[in-house]
């Protein structure tokens, strides 16, 4: 009676296919989409806005008096002033912004979704739209910067009145609307997941 050669056989486990499985999932979710031509322009865009500030900040900075006015009451009377290097502060800070909004838009995957079930079905359209919101954050920030910047060195010059810094606050109103407007994006897409 011959012997019949046991071969080693190499049983996969339910469990570790489920890790398996488990592990592509979560790898999955770790992908980025791939940035789309529009989100290309609009971040240029951005840019644009962030130099063509720091370029007129350049042009007027040299014409202005050593001593600038940098408060003023409701009535548009100037409160305090200070030396003219405090306006730098502005066009710095612009770029501080600008440039955490672009490493949070790179890292989408990071941030916390408390709110919503991310699955691999629908984490690469929450990423997007979450980047999406972000770089409109980064625009309308641009633009309140540049409004702020332009207004500041035209009241500074006597060209216009301290009042027409109040219009800076309608800038929350596209903000309110973009963050209204992801919130109900992504509280739709969490139903349409919890439903499959």
């Amino acid at each position: 009676m011959q012997q019949e050669e046991l071969q080693p056989t190499i049983h996969i486990g339910e469990n570790e296919r489920r890790n398996s499985r488990e592990e592509e999932m979560v790898s999955n979710i770790k992908k980025l989409p791939r940035f789309k031509k529009l989100e290309i322009v609009f971040e240029m865009i951005a840019l644009v806005i962030l130099i063509v500030t720091w370029t007129y900040f350049n042009k007027i900075f040299n014409d202005l008096p050593q001593q600038v006015p940098t408060d003023f009451d409701f009535g548009g009377e100037v409160q305090r002033k200070a030396d003219k290097n405090f306006l730098y502060a502005l066009p710095v800070f612009d770029t501080i912004v600008y440039i955490l909004i672009t490493i949070l838009q790179f890292v989408p995957h990071k941030l916390k979704y408390d709110c919503i079930r991310l699955t691999v079905f629908n984490a690469h359209n929450i990423y997007r739209a979450t980047r999406i919101v972000m770089l409109y954050i980064k625009i309308i920030t641009e633009l309140l910067f540049a409004y702020i910047t332009f207004t500041l060195l035209s009241v500074v010059q006597m060209q216009s009145s301290a009042q027409n810094m109040y219009f800076a606050f309608l800038f929350i109103i596209p903000f309110l609307i973009g963050s209204y407007v992801y919130y109900r994006y992504v509280k739709n897409m969490n139903i349409d997941t919890c439903q499959m």
